[in-house]
């Protein structure tokens, strides 16, 4: 399964698991402002936070999430209310950190970790100004343009259960004529269960193969998310226009422009990467792919 494989679902679990809404991978280098609203989401204290920033949030860790607004308002509402609530924790934090700034400063600790945090900024600030100037507009719309594979928007449904017989007897149903809505309704505990687990206009890069090879109308065999078990329909596929692919598109090539610029700053700037008992090695730095879940072995 690949790395992204199961994002769009497990933000669809958020509210059922307590998932976090942290996007995968490199930070898109570039942030276009996906509304022009200046309504206030909440206020903490005197700090306001907009629904913009939250908007904004969103659209980054789930790229066309906004089409989901429109046209499944609660569960989008789902997603809206997890951004805003970590986002509130985090500001109570800062309103509070705020009145007793000049003490806290004076713990080293405090000042190592807003260097390094001053040091992550530049960083990401540095690559971000050169991927944006490689991953243009124009390179995009040339991507979609010749692209293989063209991207497709999947709209599938989900019943969620917590034990793998459980989902096999709802397979079982489903086959005998049993509507995928009845049982989600009945029988799903994911939080969107009432409209049939929907979640529309999913990119179809972003899904599985299992999902990707299913026939529009047809279900999958039960599959293990997060602990628990999941009955897929996908429900139907279009050709994505290019507003709708752009998001999916600028993430790859941005991806693709960071691992080069990985590549062309560790041949200008010597790295050597030393064993676990502190000798050279020869190994060369490559950026990593992912975080390894489970010790091996």
């Amino acid at each position: 399964m690949t790395k992204n494989s199961w994002y769009f679902c497990g933000l669809l679990l958020a509210g059922a698991l307590g998932g976090s809404l942290k996007a995968e991978g490199p930070a898109p280098a570039t942030s276009k402002a996906v509304t022009s609203d200046s309504l206030v989401a909440a206020k903490i204290g005197d700090a306001v936070i907009l629904q913009k920033e939250i908007l904004d949030t969103l659209n980054t860790a789930m790229p066309g999430i906004l089409e989901i607004k429109n046209k499944n308002p609660k569960q989008f509402e789902l997603f809206y209310d997890f951004v805003l609530k970590s986002a509130i924790l985090e500001r109570l934090f800062a309103v509070a950190s705020a009145k007793e700034a000049d003490r806290l400063m004076q713990d080293p600790k405090v000042k190592n970790a807003l260097e390094s945090t001053r040091k992550s900024i530049l960083s990401l600030a540095y690559r971000n100004d050169v991927i944006s100037k490689k991953v243009t507009d124009e390179v995009i719309k040339k991507a979609f343009d010749t692209q293989e594979t063209p991207e497709q928007m999947v709209t599938i449904g989900m019943i969620l259960v917590d034990k793998e017989d459980i989902a096999k007897a709802i397979v079982k149903e489903l086959k005998k004529g049993v509507s995928f809505e009845k049982l989600s309704k009945s029988r799903s505990i994911a939080p969107n269960k009432n409209t049939g687990g929907e979640m529309a206009n999913v990119p179809s890069s972003s899904l599985p193969p299992e999902i990707n090879k299913l026939a529009v109308g047809t279900f999958s065999d039960p599959i293990s998310i997060k602990g628990k078990w999941a009955i897929i329909l996908k429900k139907s596929s279009k050709k994505a226009t290019l507003e709708e692919a752009t998001p999916v598109i600028r993430a790859k090539l941005e991806t693709d422009a960071t691992k080069t610029l990985v590549e062309d700053l560790s041949k200008a700037i010597p790295v050597v990467i030393h064993d676990m008992k502190g000798a050279p090695t020869q190994e060369v730095y490559k950026l990593p792919s992912e975080m390894p879940m489970t010790p091996a072995g």
